[in-house]
């Protein structure tokens, strides 16, 4: 199929530039309403403003987001790149299991100025609904309205909006069922976190209408960014570095988790990872993105993107590396929009939890053992079950960079749980050239789920043996630690 055909089978809507199974395409078929994210963002942009606004005059400080993956990251990105806005709320999103994270969320927060956004498409998102259950709890121990301080973002039918009205949130916001996930950034999930934030998501969408009809007419940087993708693949290359500034760094976040998880599957995928500007000599299994408002000559390895000079640019950033992502995939002759390997690790969890947590401190392969295995077309990915915090930051970034300067080769950081929902489907449905670190941080500190049998470590816990058995399972190289929260810096030292 030619590349024109398959711009055409895209904004047609026709799934058969995909797969050729009727049954596989009736499922593609319902997840394209991103394509008409833009015009439906347009027509409630006023709808989520006027709610910011009231949000904001009822004297909330901080809004709290609680989700998962794709439901999570784009407002984060906006979040981070666009700052604080003058006289509005603060974000915070929490997409982790760790009771150190949560506790770090919790620091400072006035649950009484506090407003808590609970986003999850499914609605039945274990991470959103403990999280969701943990903070009903902290609000009636603080004799505050549940509903006062909760609006929640899910498709119509589910579960979450069934608590929504129970509890009587404040709002509601019912997305189109054929948006997914990591799809959603130009919907309600990304945008009206923006909102509350003060962000002028009119011009986001704005800027995102525009450049869908440019990739629609075959001119937009997306279409351009798929073929090239796609053609690397082709040619042997599947590692793409993300090159970006440090103040729009989050943006690769998000494109991490797309990429990743719509193209890393049938043993087929492409590794997006941050990386630095490539020398001359790099390897040939690698090609690059370059964000940037100086002049890069382009080529086969290089793509310039431009520089991001306005919060509303990050609005064409998600429809351009969106169309790129489902156009990449029918050049990779997969389904850019299922996770089969993602439902595995929710499944081995549900296991673990019901029959016990195994009292694991070591398994698998060793970290030199490990890194000895590195071959020239392998990366490492460490899968960090940590609190998101400055000093275990620092610590993995020195243990990380040790490997870099050994090996030559991508070394990544994930944080555990979250790309469990993302690229966590490339670790275990893409090609076995990836080799695995799963870290765990040991500390005395747990917060009980309401209503459940375990807490937030044992949660914690299950995913991350969960994923490691996985993995195992799949003939992924992997190697599972359990390490003192307080001893992260030591981890440098167990590279010769």
């Amino acid at each position: 199929m030619s590349f024109n055909s398959l711009i055409r089978g895209l904004f047609a809507r026709d799934p058969s530039i995909w797969d050729e199974d009727p049954a596989i395409q009736a499922e593609i078929a319902n997840r394209l309403g991103w394509l008409d994210g833009p015009q439906f963002s347009a027509e409630r942009a006023t709808e989520m403003l006027d709610f910011a606004h009231e949000v904001r005059e009822a004297g909330f400080q901080h809004v709290v987001l609680l989700a998962m993956g794709g439901s999570c990251l784009a407002p984060e990105v906006m979040a981070r790149v666009a700052g604080a806005q003058a006289g509005w709320p603060t974000l915070k999103t929490l997409d982790s299991t760790s009771p150190e994270q949560i506790a770090k969320i919790e620091d400072g927060l006035d649950l009484s100025t506090t407003f808590f956004v609970v986003a999850s498409k499914s609605g039945s998102t274990i991470e959103t609904r403990s999280l969701y259950l943990y903070f009903r709890q902290q609000l009636l121990k603080a004799n505050l309205v549940v509903g006062d301080h909760m609006a929640a973002i899910t498709d119509a039918g589910s579960e979450l909006e069934q608590i929504a009205q129970s509890d009587k949130f404040k709002a509601c916001f019912l997305s189109p069922a054929d948006i997914g996930g990591r799809y959603s950034a130009i919907s309600y999930f990304g945008l009206l976190p923006a909102a509350l934030l003060g962000l002028d998501v009119k011009a986001l969408v704005a800027a995102a209408s525009k450049a869908l009809a440019e990739c629609e007419a075959g001119t937009g940087r997306g279409v351009h960014l798929g073929e090239w993708i796609g053609g690397n693949w082709q040619n042997g290359r599947d590692k793409l570095g993300l090159v970006l500034p440090r103040n729009v760094q989050p943006l690769g976040w998000w494109i991490e988790q797309l990429l990743a998880e719509s193209l890393g599957k049938q043993g087929k995928g492409v590794l997006p990872w941050l990386a630095e500007l490539p020398s001359d000599d790099q390897a040939s299994d690698m090609f690059f993105a370059v964000w940037s408002d100086s002049t890069i000559q382009a080529g086969e390895h290089l793509m310039p993107q431009g520089g991001i000079g306005s919060l509303a640019d990050l609005g064409a950033e998600f429809i351009h590396w969106e169309v790129a992502t489902a156009l990449a995939g029918g050049m990779l002759g997969v389904n850019p929009f299922d996770e089969p390997n993602v439902t595995q690790a929710k499944q081995m969890t549900s296991k673990i939890l019901a029959q016990g947590i195994a009292d694991m401190a070591l398994a698998g392969e060793e970290v030199s053992t490990l890194v000895s295995q590195l071959g020239e077309n392998d990366y490492l990915n460490v899968l960090a079950y940590l609190p998101d915090t400055e000093p275990v930051r620092q610590a993995l970034d020195a243990f990380l960079n040790k490997i870099r300067q050994q090996t030559h080769r991508p070394v990544l950081l994930s944080w555990g749980p979250r790309y469990l929902h993302s690229s966590g489907q490339l670790h275990k449905g893409g090609p076995n050239n990836g080799v695995f670190l799963v870290l765990v941080g040991e500390a005395a500190l747990d917060k009980v789920i309401p209503g459940e049998p375990f807490g937030f470590r044992t949660l914690m816990l299950a995913q991350a043996q969960g994923d490691f058995k996985v993995l195992v399972e799949r003939n992924r190289r992997a190697g599972y630690l359990r390490v003192p929260i307080k001893e992260v810096g030591s981890l440098v030292n167990l590279i010769p």
